[in-house]
């Protein structure tokens, strides 16, 4: 599932992330995005929506987070950082997600602080949480098919079907996503109507890079100082061609909103 995309890639991007922290840097940056000023949450709810905040340049991390409640809990689920900027990607220089968890419904606040590799603040900010009560003897999802089955997170035989949900009394469907990695690596989002024939993903996610670098051996008998070229490479793919449904939904009577994933895998081209 891409709440937690790839822990190869965080470890990769966290491994570059401690080799800067020794560099400082005063250039003054854009403010990092947040995804919303306000949260709506379903109490007792482990399947909410997560505060997402995109970086912008120079930033590298979370830190302070803070809820004014110990019925509400806020921690970060995810983190993806890298010094130089991608291009081709939505989030150039990577994200993070903090996830909600509410005992009891109420309005809270959460505040955290977005930081640079060496931990000096960059922005600050502050968001509203509402958590309504919600039937917790319900899945707000009735049922979920992909051609005309409802069988999901494994192996799919079929290339293309219908992809239909039916939401349970009480809940509205608000939208559905669904993603998957085109030939680049670069994850594709694209807005599906209920019950539309859709054509699975092809291609797993893959993510490699190669950079040259130099170190230097001094020696202290000639004085002489000598460069050594260093070259680097790394490697990430998935077993296999995933797609994912982000199905988003509100419940009618307390308007908390939620969010429900299923994925389906086939054999990829690459």
């Amino acid at each position: 599932m891409r709440i937690s995309k790839k822990i190869a890639c965080f470890l990769f991007a966290a491994c570059m992330a401690v080799s800067v922290l020794a560099v400082p840097n005063t250039k003054a940056y854009a403010q990092a995005k947040v995804s919303s000023e306000k949260m709506n949450i379903t109490v007792n709810s482990t399947y909410t929506n997560q505060i997402e905040i995109t970086y912008s340049e120079g930033d590298a991390q979370i830190k302070n987070i803070k809820t004014n409640s110990k019925n509400l809990i806020a921690k970060q689920t995810y983190q993806y950082y890298h010094q130089e900027a991608y291009t081709y990607s939505e989030r150039p220089y990577g994200y993070a997600r903090i996830g909600l968890f509410a005992k009891k419904a109420g309005n809270y606040r959460v505040t955290f602080d977005v930081c640079g590799p060496d931990g000096s603040k960059k922005s600050s900010h502050s968001l509203r949480v509402k958590a309504g009560n919600s039937d917790r003897n319900e899945s707000p999802v009735k049922k979920a098919t992909f051609a005309g089955k409802e069988t999901f997170f494994e192996l799919c035989g079929k290339k293309s079907g219908k992809f239909k949900v039916e939401m349970n009394k009480g809940y509205k469907l608000k939208s559905i996503t669904m993603i998957t990695d085109d030939a680049n690596g670069k994850s594709v989002e694209k807005k599906i109507k209920n019950n539309t024939k859709v054509t699975l993903g092809e291609y797993a996610y893959k993510s490699e890079d190669d950079y040259t670098y130099y170190d230097y051996d001094y020696d202290p008998v000639t004085y002489q100082e000598t460069r050594r070229e260093r070259w680097s490479y790394y490697l990430y793919s998935d077993m296999f061609a995933q797609t994912e449904f982000r199905v988003e939904y509100v419940n009618t009577k307390t308007k908390t909103q939620g969010t429900a994933y299923f994925s389906l895998y086939r054999i990829p081209k690459n």
